[in-house]
């Protein structure tokens, strides 16, 4: 992985929501979706950003941690 925020705590948070609830889904299908949303945040999100512009990425990809 190349240097992102996927290290950050929001973006754990969000994928352990992600991967409860593709829990439902097909294996193979519930790892390409999860590839699909990491390649979506590494490329959204620097390695630098803050937890805010972390925050409005996760946001746009739709419910997260409750």
């Amino acid at each position: 992985m190349s240097e992102t925020a996927l290290g950050n705590r929001l973006v754990d948070a969000y994928l352990r929501v992600f991967d409860a609830e593709a829990a439902v889904l097909p294996v193979s299908r519930a790892r390409e979706l999860r590839e699909q949303v990491v390649a979506h945040i590494e490329d959204a999100v620097g390695a630098d950003a803050s937890d805010e512009e972390i925050a409005v990425v996760l946001s746009d990809l739709g419910a997260g941690p409750r």
